[in-house]
């Protein structure tokens, strides 16, 4: 059974066992995806249907505090940034990435992401037609792959006919573009152990005449998850492998009967290096209760390998043990203030 160790600033927050999933369906901004409570547990990809249900639609001359959220009728949320009194007509809601909107005289709202089916909807994630997708956006295919919106536009009003091979790329009759992440995939077989760490680095600033730092400026935060796996499964190798990509149904007729059909694993030749989203959970005992459990949940919302060496071993045991570490990447077309990483205990 494997284990995690969550650490912030290098500081462990929780040691226990690890249930870790692969290339999730990302959230939306500001949310995470939690697990059905299930032992182990697995991982449904929240919507922001239930989140905004009672937050109704933009209405007019209307007071409105920081931290309000209204839906669009192009199915985006807003949240209320600078408080004031709505205007007599609706303002013109946009698409636009880091987008933010002035409302009457002084009400200014900032464009949160997808909502309901637009981008997610419990753990199906369906593809809706006729609707302006944004890049980056995920959805969830038919075939349970997830599809990564590469060139952005408005979608076709019949669904494309989805690639299912990993990394393979769809282009619907409208000209938007996906790129086929593969399916969630869990990594609750492996045996190795996992850490997941946050952290920041900052720079002191003081005068002259001073000899403690006032301020302390944030120069970088980043976030980590990585691990050593007993289980060689090339649907799970290749999240570690940077342009990785795998192929099935190679056939070698040299071969004797029986071991002729064999998988194969190459890099390169991808349009742009895929970004997964990565999840680990670890139960937390509750001592009121005994026998239920809540949970640590460790998320990275757009990662990739970490890059150097990810010590895949092909030996003539049943299984490898092989090393794999992953990196938060900046999601660059979401609000500002998006996490890249997020730790939760529920």
């Amino acid at each position: 059974m494997s284990s995690v160790k969550f650490s912030v600033n290098e500081v462990t927050v929780h040691k226990g066992t690890a249930y870790p999933f692969f290339n999730i369906l990302r959230p939306p901004p500001f949310l995470m995806p939690v697990n059905d409570g299930n032992i182990p547990p697995t991982v449904s990809d929240r919507s922001l249907g239930t989140w905004v249900a009672a937050k109704g639609t933009w209405v007019a001359s209307t007071a409105y505090a920081v931290g309000a959220v209204i839906v669009d009728q192009n199915g985006n949320a807003w949240i209320c940034t600078t408080a004031g009194t709505s205007g007599a007509t609706e303002p013109v809601w946009t698409s636009q990435a880091l987008g933010t909107i002035t409302d009457g005289t002084t009400t200014v709202w900032t464009l949160l992401g997808r909502v309901g089916t637009a981008h997610c909807t419990g753990s199906s994630g369906n593809w809706v037609g006729s609707f302006a997708y944004l890049q980056d956006d995920q959805i969830r295919d038919p075939n349970g792959n997830v599809q990564w919106c590469l060139i952005p536009g408005t979608s076709a009003a019949l669904a494309p006919t989805w690639k299912t091979g990993q990394n393979q790329i769809t282009v619907e009759t409208s000209g938007v573009t996906w790129l086929n992440l593969g399916p969630t995939v869990s990594g609750g077989a492996t045996e190795g152990n996992f850490e997941f760490d946050m952290e920041f680095k900052g720079t002191a600033f003081k005068p002259d005449q001073d000899t403690l730092p006032l301020v302390t400026l944030m120069t970088s935060e980043s976030a980590t998850l990585g691990g050593e796996f007993a289980q060689l499964d090339p649907a799970l190798l290749i999240f570690g492998v940077p342009h990785g990509q795998t192929v099935t149904g190679f056939t070698d007729g040299a071969l004797p009967a029986g071991t002729q059909t064999f998988t194969g694993i190459t890099t390169g030749g991808l349009v742009q290096i895929p970004h997964y989203c990565m999840t680990v959970l670890s139960p937390r005992p509750l001592f009121a209760q005994p026998g239920s459990s809540r949970f640590y949940s460790g998320t990275l919302a757009k990662a990739c390998s970490g890059g150097g060496k990810s010590g895949l071993g092909f030996t003539l045991n049943k299984f490898s043990m092989w090393k794999a570490s992953w990196q938060a990447h900046g999601v660059d077309t979401w609000p500002v203030g998006t996490r890249g990483a997020s730790l939760y205990m529920q």
